[in-house]
Parts: C-alpha cells; structure tokens; sequence
C-alpha cells in the first residue's frame, strides 16, 4: 500500500504489469521483496566500504542495512 500512495496510480500498475495486465498481489508482494533486497544489498555494502566489517548479532545484510539507515537517519 505504502508504494501505492507514494505513487500515482498509472505508474503503480505501469511497473505492476506485463504485457499491459496487471499481476497478482502475491506477485507484487515478490517483486517488492527482491527490490527491497537488492536495496539492502546496496546498504550494507556501503555501510561496509564505509566503517569496514561489520559483525551484527543477526548477520545478515538486512539487520545490517536496518541499523546503518537508523544511524543515517539519527545523524
């Protein structure tokens, strides 16, 4: 929903589609996930390149990007 509102409708079902139909819910919800993660990704390794190793209790890259965007944004 939150991606819904931050955008107009015809550009939700723009990138919600193929081949001009739209795709399911659960397929959105996937598309979401993978963005979200490759986003993630991205995060932690900057946060890495940034301060070096980086050993979280959890150890994986989205605890990681999760405390490196709380610090960003406590900053």
């Amino acid at each position: 929903m939150e991606r819904y509102r931050k955008s107009s409708a015809e550009d939700f079902w723009a990138e919600f589609s193929d081949n001009g139909k739209r795709i399911s819910y659960t397929a959105i919800v996937s598309r979401l996930r993978e963005q979200r993660k490759a986003q993630d990704e991205q995060v932690a390794a900057q946060a890495v390149s940034e301060h070096g190793p980086i050993t979280y209790r959890q150890g994986n890259r989205h605890a990681i990007a999760k405390a490196y965007r709380s610090h960003c944004e406590a900053a």
